[in-house]
């Protein structure tokens, strides 16, 4: 259960504004050995989960399918970088397009599954983590494939705790789509939902492609997944936002239009304030989820690109006035004009 703060103010509305400054990691187009390692991760009798990548600015975290909970023993690996996925009869596989991604294509299981992976650049030692103290933006350009997944980026992320997960979903046929922030646990579970907007059915769509190949002709649909986090002492505040692309077949091309929003604000603390189940500084990552109860290998097809981290600002604008602080302020005003008129 999340412990959440909320905050009333009487007389004025604060707009908060968060403002790019700097580029701390990106765009990663997932095109460079150096961007990403694609060794093949293992799970062994244990079962056992090895990570073997060794270069590259990410690494795995959960690539493996689950049996009863734990990695299956000799699960093989779902998260590898290449051409961004296309269709393949009922299969997502590695396209021939222009564009690089990486890629998710892993089974889901009843109840949902994850597949996480956090930027840590293997050149640098320790892990990468990333201050939202004065404000942090995650984003990255996702494609869907298959029906029924969910995608997006993952701030406030640390070993032993947990972390936020902004994901956009894909329903499956005439259920409708949404966009939600999610609590992630240390697993590759589905999570804890924390805030949801519902949107139309097929708010996002799927790419269209025949025999691995796309579809001369048809509409691939890149969307922007953008996470503002900042945190003030034990308080987090997250804007999540939402983009088609002017161009959807193209990930570099300008933002269109806004398809949905969510927010929420929280505590960093569990609910007896003894320990922060999530972190900042924290990591930042990408996460693919499979919703449906179907547990084929390739379930899940997504395809992530333009990974982003900026280091932002949040700045308040003057204070808003509310209706009744507006008739104040002009009653004011008013009485100032007729004290002046009359020592004329």
């Amino acid at each position: 259960m999340i412990n959440r703060k909320f905050a009333t103010i009487s007389f004025a509305a604060l707009l908060l504004v968060w403002v790019p400054t700097a580029v701390l990691a990106g765009p990663i187009t997932f095109g460079l050995a150096s961007d990403y390692d694609n060794t093949a991760n293992t799970v062994t009798a244990g079962p056992t989960a090895n990570n073997l990548q060794t270069t590259g600015l990410f690494q795995d975290v959960f690539w493996y399918s689950l049996n009863n909970g734990a990695p299956r023993v000799g699960s093989g690996d779902y998260i590898n970088s290449g051409n961004s996925l296309v269709l393949a009869g009922n299969s997502a596989v590695e396209g021939t397009g222009p564009y690089t991604s990486l890629n998710f294509t892993g089974p889901s299981i009843s109840g949902g599954q994850s597949y996480l992976s956090i930027y840590n650049d293997l050149t640098q030692p320790g892990f990468n983590t990333f201050d939202a103290t004065n404000g942090l933006t995650v984003s990255a350009d996702i494609l869907f494939v298959k029906h029924a997944t969910s995608a997006g980026v993952v701030a406030l992320y640390g070993g032993g705790q947990d972390g936020l997960a902004l994901l956009a979903t894909n329903g499956d046929g005439n259920n409708p789509d949404s966009v939600k922030l999610s609590l992630v646990w240390q697993s590759a579970g589905s999570g804890q939902e924390l805030a949801s907007t519902t949107l139309l059915a097929s708010a996002f769509q799927t790419a269209a492609s025949a025999n691995g190949t796309k579809i001369p002709g048809t509409t691939d649909y890149w969307y922007r997944v953008q996470m503002g986090v900042t945190v003030i002492g034990d308080t987090f505040v997250v804007s999540g936002n939402f983009y088609n692309h002017s161009d959807p077949n193209n990930p570099n091309s300008l933002l269109g239009g806004l398809i949905g929003t969510v927010s929420f604000a929280g505590s960093l603390l569990n609910t007896d304030q003894t320990a922060r189940y999530l972190q900042n500084p924290g990591q930042v990552g990408i996460m693919v989820r499979g919703n449906e109860s179907i547990a084929l290998p390739d379930n899940v097809g997504v395809s992530v690109t333009n990974f982003d981290v900026l280091t932002t600002t949040t700045t308040s604008t003057s204070p808003v006035p509310e209706p009744g602080s507006i008739v104040l302020l002009g009653t004011g005003f008013l009485g100032l004009a007729m004290f002046l008129r009359r020592k004329r």
